[in-house]
């Protein structure tokens, strides 16, 4: 009887065990109560190549700010009103002739050469969830700059999935300035390019290959900077 008792115990410990394994990782998909997660989403509103300025749905305690700051600003701000704040900032995936975008989600406003090589080197950032269905964008940041998606990148801060297409982005599949010309300024004419991602698309997330105008406005990825 004994025996049985002790087999009994050890079955419903182990059931207790998986089940909060399998309730906290399904497949790609996380359950994330206590934001533990780094997020990752597409903004709702449209912004402008320079000084990454918003065209709708400004915060006010963005105003002022420019360039990067204003990018950081406007994507914490975005997770704070939406609930997906957990004290570290948020930065935007575009790169510029002097800040990569590898870069600046790791929070760091340089370039590659610049940036710190072991973190660039390092598989321990991540994974990045989406809000709301809290599957896995990226698994890692090796991952991201291997243009390696796990679930399509397309949800909003507020969870809703609006897949809202072209996104702000002047970077390569691997992170870097894509070289188009505009460098953040829309009043740069042709010949020179802008690059853009487009928003539910795998392949292209970050680079469609083709070029648009300078000033051509979009939405811009935030991704939330990992404690390093």
């Amino acid at each position: 009887m004994v025996f049985l008792k002790r087999i009994l115990t050890l079955v419903v410990a182990a059931f207790i065990f998986l089940t909060g394994c399998f309730s906290h990782n399904i497949g790609n998909k996380f359950e994330d109560p206590a934001g533990a997660y780094l997020k990752a989403f597409v903004s709702l509103n449209t912004v402008t190549t320079i000084n990454m300025t918003p065209l709708a749905g400004a915060y006010i305690s963005c105003n002022g700010l420019i360039g990067y700051s204003a990018s950081t600003c406007y994507c914490t701000e975005e997770a704070k009103v939406n609930g997906i704040y957990n004290g570290r900032d948020f930065r935007a995936w575009f790169s510029t002739a002097s800040v990569d975008a590898r870069c600046n989600i790791l929070g760091q406003e340089v370039n590659t050469e610049d940036c710190d090589i072991t973190i660039l080197d390092s598989d321990g950032y991540g994974p990045w969830l989406e809000p709301g269905s809290y599957k896995v964008i990226f698994k890692s940041h090796t991952d991201m700059l291997q243009n390696s998606l796990t679930n399509t990148f397309q949800m909003q801060a507020d969870g809703i999935n609006a897949n809202p297409g072209a996104v702000l982005t002047d970077t390569n599949q691997s992170g870097y300035y894509s070289g188009g010309g505009c460098n953040g300024d829309p009043t740069v004419v042709a010949p020179s390019t802008m690059h853009m991602g487009i928003a539910g698309n795998n392949t292209y997330w970050t680079n469609d290959q083709l070029g648009y105008g300078c000033a051509t406005t979009g939405r811009v990825y935030c991704f939330e900077v990992p404690d390093l």
